[in-house]
C-alpha cells in the first residue's frame, strides 16, 4: 500500500487510461486487453515509469497475512474455496465476490473488528483506516456506512 499524496501530480497513471490510448493502435491484442479491462476486469491499478523511491511512503503485506487474518473466513467467505486457482483469480473476484457483495446482509461487528485488526496487523497505524475500509468494501454495501462509522468512532474515540 502506498501513500501517493506526497508525489508530484501525474506520477501515477491509471492503467485503463494507458490502455485507452493504446487500444487505438491496430494491434488486436491491445483492443482485446482494453475491452477486458474496461468491462468487468477493471481493478483500479496504477502505473508509473522509471525508478520511483517509495522508501517511507509505503507498507508491504503478503496475501498470506490477509488470509491468516480472516480475509476468506470472515470478510470474504465467497472466496474461501479449497481449490482456489490463483491464475483464475480475476474471474473468481468478478464471478463470486462482486455477486456476493450485492447479496450480502448488513456487515456485522465481527467483520468490522476483523477488518480493523487485520489492517492494524498488516500495515500498522499509518494505513490502518484506508486498508480496513478497503477490506470492508469487499464485504459491505452503501447501507452499511453508519454501522461502519459507529464502529470506527467507538474503537478510536472511546465514544
Amino acid at each position: 500500500m502506498i501513500d501517493t499524496r506526497d508525489f508530484p501530480e501525474q506520477t501515477f497513471l491509471r492503467d485503463l487510461d494507458a490502455l485507452e490510448w493504446l487500444h487505438e493502435d491496430l494491434d488486436p491484442e491491445f483492443k482485446r486487453l482494453y475491452n477486458y479491462r474496461n468491462g468487468r476486469f477493471y481493478f483500479g491499478e496504477y502505473l508509473t515509469q522509471g525508478y520511483l523511491d517509495i522508501t517511507g511512503k509505503c507498507v508491504e503485506m503478503t496475501m498470506q497475512q490477509l488470509v491468516d487474518g480472516g480475509l476468506f473466513t470472515v470478510i470474504c467467505p465467497a472466496l474461501d474455496k479449497p481449490q482456489n486457482d490463483w491464475k483464475e483469480w480475476p474471474k473468481a473476484v468478478c464471478n463470486r465476490l462482486r455477486v456476493d457483495i450485492a447479496s450480502n446482509k448488513a456487515v456485522d461487528q465481527k467483520q468490522i473488528r476483523t477488518a480493523i485488526f487485520l489492517a492494524r496487523d498488516c500495515v500498522g497505524d499509518r494505513f490502518l483506516v484506508p486498508l480496513a475500509l478497503m477490506l470492508l468494501g469487499l464485504r459491505s454495501r452503501q447501507s452499511d456506512n453508519a454501522a461502519i462509522a459507529n464502529a470506527f468512532r467507538s474503537l478510536f474515540t472511546g465514544m
